[in-house]
């Protein structure tokens, strides 16, 4: 399709593979190479805003409005904190693979983490699954899935709608923010024990509540210890505490 051809409303130019311009041996003009398509979207506010392009379009740097982490780079590579889409699978194959066991593929509880850490970064995450040929898609990545959808039910207002926190990651916690009430949302990635100290900047007032989400929603006692935020957790083990499991979170409100 021609640059310059009209197309439908665009809502986002998503390229799997990192394009660059054709030079065509008999000359003319490459504009309809789909790379010119993207940089001519961009340019033209057709993605931007609301719409948006990925970094695969060219030199990966001009034409984008986020960048993509992939496993393929490094798979402990992490999101810089730039506007960004992180790219994992269930396992190492980006397709139904029948050499891959089920105990290869990665747990719940990572798969919580890559997403928490994600979302903290400024990034989201694109979670691939390999679906067989006839279209199901197998057991043991389906409970993965529902998995997730579990931790997302009890905690999933730490995720949605959120921004980051200027400190994303403060030892073991990471951090978001509601972009419609303000509130903070830490997330321990494992269970802090009686005592959640908080080594970051986290305001607080007179008025602020700390609650955890999958609890039974009673205000904690906290208290201010120096620069840090101390906070009592209401039980020494996680299943005493919180429906949640996983990565716990811990809502802080200053209205």
């Amino acid at each position: 399709m021609p640059a310059s051809e009209p197309h439908g409303p665009c809502r986002a130019l998503w390229v799997g593979r990192a394009l660059r311009p054709v030079v065509r041996p008999e000359g003319g003009d490459p504009g309809d190479d789909l790379t010119q398509v993207g940089h001519a979207a961009i340019e033209n506010n057709l993605v931007g805003g609301t719409e948006t392009g990925d970094d695969r379009f060219g030199d990966s740097r001009t034409h984008r409005d986020y960048t993509t982490v992939e496993q393929g780079a490094g798979m402990n590579q992490q999101p810089t904190g730039e506007r960004s889409e992180v790219c994992r699978t269930l396992a190492e194959s980006w397709g139904y693979d029948t050499r891959e066991a089920d105990y290869v593929l990665r747990t719940t509880g990572e798969l919580v983490h890559l997403l928490v850490n994600s979302v903290a970064a400024n990034a989201n995450l694109l979670l691939n699954i390999g679906p067989r040929d006839d279209g199901t898609i197998p057991k043991a990545m389906r409970e993965r899935l529902l998995d997730i959808g579990a931790w997302l039910k009890v905690n999933g207002e730490a995720i949605y709608g959120t921004r980051p926190w200027p400190q994303p990651a403060v030892g073991n916690l990471r951090c978001t923010v509601s972009r419609l009430t303000g509130a903070t949302y830490l997330t321990a990635m494992s269970w802090p024990g009686t005592e959640l100290v908080v080594d970051a900047g986290i305001p607080t007032t007179s008025r602020t509540q700390i609650s955890l989400l999958g609890s039974d929603g009673r205000p904690l006692t906290w208290r201010r210890q120096g620069s840090h935020l101390v906070i009592t957790t209401p039980a020494p083990t996680p299943t005493r505490a919180t429906a949640g499991e996983h990565a716990y979170v811990f809502r802080i409100d200053n209205r």
